[in-house]
């Protein structure tokens, strides 16, 4: 099943079918090498909104599967980064910088900061929630699968 995913995925020309399967893909993945079919897609993929929705999975990944992570987390950070700062689709952008924020470390904060001066509304709101939730993660030692449970836990009025 997987490996018809992946045929799916690289050859399909219709993206809402490619777009739809990426749910379906993220159900299969176990090995490190799904990671790197995910980040190949972010890279090569025409369309927008399946770019977009890679971006997602990843951030899933981590959230999810973060042991597949383990070893790719900066080749994963990389192409996010290639992503939020030259992708042509505000959509792309966004999703790689909200990933970025789950996903990023303290080098990252670098361009989240600089991505949050930007113009784009949208972009400089991403970027900014990105670096309080990339800085967040950090200072208080939370995994991207614990941090809602956190921050629900030590909320005060």
């Amino acid at each position: 099943m997987k490996e018809k995913l992946k045929t799916i995925l690289l050859n399909e020309t219709d993206a809402s079918i490619r777009f739809e399967l990426l749910e379906k893909f993220f159900s299969t993945i176990n090995t490190q090498d799904d990671v790197r079919f995910l980040i190949r897609l972010l890279h090569s993929d025409k369309d927008p909104c399946v770019r977009h929705e890679v971006a997602a999975q990843l951030f899933r990944t981590e959230e999810k599967k973060p042991h597949l992570m383990e070893n790719l987390r900066d080749d994963v950070i990389a192409a996010l980064l290639e992503r939020a700062q030259r992708d042509e689709s505000t959509v792309v952008r966004h999703e790689a910088i909200e990933a970025l924020g789950y996903i990023g470390d303290a080098q990252t904060l670098v361009v989240l900061k600089q991505l949050a001066t930007e113009v784009d509304i949208d972009i400089r709101s991403t970027a900014e929630i990105a670096v309080s939730t990339t800085a967040r993660r950090m200072r208080e030692n939370v995994t991207t699968g614990e941090l809602a449970d956190h921050l629900v836990r030590n909320w005060r009025r």
